[in-house]
């Protein structure tokens, strides 16, 4: 609606400055036929010069309209060049604040982009720094180690004499086994009677034992 409104009225402005330049045109031959109209003696000089002169005025004036509006559309040309250059360099700075607004959000993405980063450094940070405070010390933990170390040599110690002890308890029962088993070939070759005619002559020692029972038994005392 608006799109023929307008080519209405350029219609009606080529209209209306064709009719003045074909009413000037018209007065430039109206001019022109006056000039060269011969002379009658019914007319004077005087009469055909007021007649010129009226007809160069009438041209005049239709020229003087027709430059009015041909200075009017120059300046309504020069209006619109003006308007036209001017929202040129307005476009022209809008396309170069719409250019420096996508830098700048490209920087504020870059900027966004490393904070998260930093922001997810910090939380790892805060997480490893609580799971630290929640693990003892280093010199607590050198304690512990050595309060450890300690607990295990006197382990080992004590398994060194308990190995010791069993080793003795060993030697005592394997000698033990080797006298019995000397006692039951003694009995069996009937040494029984030279036994008991021994015991008869020499006075029975209740403490004496064989030597090597002896050293055994004094190596358990020790031990003990």
């Amino acid at each position: 609606m608006e799109i023929d409104e307008e080519e209405k009225i350029i219609k009606n402005r080529l209209i209306y400055k064709d009719a003045i330049i074909k009413r000037a045109f018209k007065k430039y031959l109206q001019f022109i036929a006056t000039l060269n109209e011969p002379s009658t003696g019914e007319q004077t000089a005087q009469e055909q010069y007021d007649k010129c002169v009226n007809a160069y005025l009438q041209l005049s004036r239709e020229l003087s309209s027709f430059e009015l509006v041909i200075q009017k559309a120059q300046t309504i040309s020069d209006i619109g060049n003006e308007e036209l250059q001017y929202y040129d360099q307005l476009y022209q700075q809008r396309t170069m604040e719409i250019e420096n607004e996508k830098k700048e959000i490209a920087q504020l993405k870059e900027q966004l982009s490393y904070e998260k980063i930093q922001r997810q450094y910090k939380e790892q940070y805060l997480s490893l720094y609580k799971l630290i405070n929640e693990k003892p010390s280093i010199e607590q933990s050198e304690s512990e180690i050595l309060q450890a170390q300690k607990e295990l040599d006197e382990i080992t110690d004590q398994m060194t004499k308990t190995n010791n002890k069993l080793e003795l308890r060993s030697k005592q029962f394997q000698l033990l086994l080797h006298t019995l088993n000397e006692l039951d070939m003694n009995l069996d070759n009937g040494q029984v009677v030279t036994t008991t005619t021994t015991t008869q002559e020499q006075p029975i020692q209740i403490d004496q034992q064989p030597p090597q029972q002896q050293d055994v038994i004094d190596a358990d005392k020790m031990e003990t």
